[in-house]
């Protein structure tokens, strides 16, 4: 996961620019979203980071991410916050998996493994 960031991103055959942060979904410590840098501006300067789900991405062998979503869908889709923790609301959550026309998953919480007493 530390080799995430900063990898190029391809949304269907075009380039967008490059993976700018992993979010964890913090109960169950899941990937939830990536945060892309699309590179819209000269040199970057000014870009808005977007929200992607993770269900839509793919690594490859090649060390590129792929995204099954259009350009378009990437720039048109919500900012990445501030303050991350406003997406455990359900409804700002839930407006970056809609923008996607894509479920959103469930998280569940992890359980403890029992520890064998020797």
């Amino acid at each position: 996961m530390s080799q995430l960031p900063g990898m190029k991103v391809d949304c269907r055959g075009d380039e967008l620019g490059k993976v700018n942060d992993v979010i964890l979904d913090r109960t169950s410590g899941e990937i939830g979203f990536l945060s892309i840098d699309p590179n819209q501006n000269f040199l970057g300067i000014g870009d808005t980071k977007r929200l992607i789900p993770w269900s839509i991405a793919t690594v490859t062998l090649d060390g590129i991410m792929r995204i099954d979503a259009s350009k378009e869908m990437v720039l048109a889709s919500p900012e990445t916050p501030e303050d991350l923790a406003t997406l455990n609301s359900s409804t700002q959550g839930e407006r970056v998996y809609t923008a996607f026309n894509v479920p959103a998953p469930r998280f569940e919480v992890s359980k403890p493994v029992p520890m064998a007493i020797p």
